[in-house]
């Protein structure tokens, strides 16, 4: 029997910005751990019913049948690990209101509490393959186990995919810079967010803007949108900054800033305040 295993891109979320978010993906990572344990004491549970069915005694075959029911035993826990941590996934995703994440969280909770369920019947068989002193009995209990276990398998493989799906959705929900509400996103949350995800486009230096006010300013592309990051001066005469983001620049408003249009002025503070200055993020 083949255990088909499929992987969760954990890194879709590693920056997420908003605390809740990142619970919701932390209940995740945490249920498909539990999956992956669960697998592997199937995977040993598997070897064991092997050596049972060619084992030379029933003697031998009850002694495998009981290891193999220990393995299962710790599966059973492992998915019942897997369908309550994505029960609190499905909880805190309509605690964002985040509907599709939320759905799919559901059903990974299903698939997995399936999983445990065949599971249950599968250690019942290895238990009375255990006790079972008819060869041909005792074959048939690890028969029936073993279909047991692939039931069990493409359930937990089905939850799986949909913590997957849900962790997708998650990411549509509040990755999305462009959607971010201030209520779950603070400004320095966002700027570090843009800074590691985003492309670095272009910096203008101090020297360069020669400014009274701007000390700095970097754009950065992320998902087709510029992001203006611009460290402002406390005075004229400081060389203590704040940090400041402003969101979905137009190409158009950037290139003027930065080089300026026809009539500008050759001040790029003025340019600043008539380019860039509007699109401040709605962050707190």
């Amino acid at each position: 029997m083949k255990l088909l295993v499929i992987y969760i891109i954990t890194s879709l979320l590693v920056q997420t910005v908003s605390s809740q978010v990142r619970a919701v993906a932390e209940e995740i990572e945490d249920s498909y751990n539990s999956y992956k344990n669960a697998l592997e004491s199937i995977s040993s549970a598997l070897d064991y019913i092997e050596s049972a069915k060619y084992a030379q005694t029933v003697d031998d075959a009850n002694s495998y049948a009981s290891y193999a029911e220990s393995e299962i035993s710790d599966a059973i826990d492992y998915a019942d690990n897997a369908e309550r941590y994505a029960s609190y996934a499905e909880d805190e995703s309509s605690d964002i209101e985040c509907d599709n994440a939320e759905e799919y969280a559901y059903d990974a909770t299903r698939d997995f509490s399936y999983a445990s369920d065949a599971l249950d019947d599968a250690e019942s068989d290895l238990s009375s393959a255990a006790f079972e002193s008819d060869g041909e009995w005792v074959s048939d209990y690890l028969d029936n186990a073993l279909s047991d276990i692939e039931d069990a398998v493409s359930y937990l493989n089905n939850g799986v995919t949909d913590l997957r799906y849900s962790l997708e959705s998650l990411e549509n929900c509040n990755v999305n810079v462009k959607n971010y509400s201030s209520t779950l996103v603070t400004c320095n949350d966002l700027l570090d967010f843009i800074k590691n995800e985003g492309y670095l486009k272009a910096t203008i230096l101090s020297y360069t803007l020669d400014s009274e006010w701007l000390y700095k300013v970097t754009a950065y592309t992320y998902d087709y949108d510029i992001y203006v990051v611009a460290e402002i001066k406390t005075n004229e005469y400081s060389y203590k900054t704040n940090k400041y983001i402003f969101c979905n620049i137009p190409n158009g408003n950037w290139t003027n800033f930065r080089y300026g249009s026809y009539g500008d002025s050759d001040s790029y503070g003025e340019r600043f305040h008539k380019y860039i200055m509007d699109n401040k993020c709605n962050c707190q």
